[in-house]
């Protein structure tokens, strides 16, 4: 159901490759008010093998101090706005998702302090602390409601 919204975006479930992005998609999921939100990273094809979206393996990961701790009835990850860490559970949860897409957004006097900036009313844009050049390979993420 998640990966079908994300699809319908045009977009996939966002990876997380770094504390900093975790920062950020956490910071996202708290301002649209939602306590978790689907991420992109799942052990649905082989048992605690947790894969992204698109078949890449996770080198960052955030887990909660018990987690992963599901059997095979546990194979989606959620990331947890109170603490910012994940947890897996079962698949037919009802959160929202968090989606990305890739692509060059078109984007003027970039701040370089920020690290969010809203794009549009629904997706927002992610980019280093240090860059503010105006047009850019970025990474939008959005929130999609359950």
């Amino acid at each position: 159901m998640a990966v079908q919204r994300c699809f319908d975006l045009n977009s996939k479930l966002v990876d997380i490759t770094s504390s900093e992005e975790n920062v950020f998609v956490t910071d996202l999921v708290a301002a649209a008010g939602f306590d978790r939100a689907w991420i992109g990273l799942s052990d649905r094809q082989q048992e605690n093998l947790f894969v992204w979206t698109d078949g890449s393996y996770s080198d960052f990961t955030n887990w909660n101090i018990f987690e992963p701790n599901g059997a095979t009835n546990e194979n989606c990850v959620f990331i947890d706005r109170n603490n910012s860490e994940w947890a897996d559970v079962g698949c037919n949860e009802s959160y929202s998702s968090i989606c990305e897409k890739s692509g060059w957004f078109n984007v003027s006097k970039l701040p370089s302090f920020i690290i969010s900036y809203p794009l549009d009313a629904n997706w927002h844009i992610g980019h280093q602390k240090d860059t503010s050049i105006s047009v850019g390979p970025w990474q939008a993420v959005r929130l999609a409601p359950s």
